[in-house]
């Protein structure tokens, strides 16, 4: 459970598909995910909308906090 007023680094978009290397297009719409991996601490990964209904998700070991559509 977080505590209030814990501040978080979480890296901005990346600007493309983790799991196929494709940069996204300016006003692209993807899906955007924010993953805890132990030692590193919360991450965001992103999935282009074709990525992630087949199937790409963050590595097993990584839990997902939290995903959203966003550009």
């Amino acid at each position: 459970m977080a505590v209030l007023g814990t501040a978080y680094s979480v890296s901005r978009a990346s600007g493309m598909c983790a799991a196929t290397q494709r940069a996204f297009a300016p006003e692209e719409v993807f899906v955007a995910t924010l993953v805890e991996t132990p030692g590193s601490g919360l991450t965001r990964v992103d999935y282009s909308v074709d990525a992630w209904p087949a199937g790409a998700r963050p590595p097993a070991h990584a839990a997902v906090v939290g995903f959203w559509k966003t550009h």
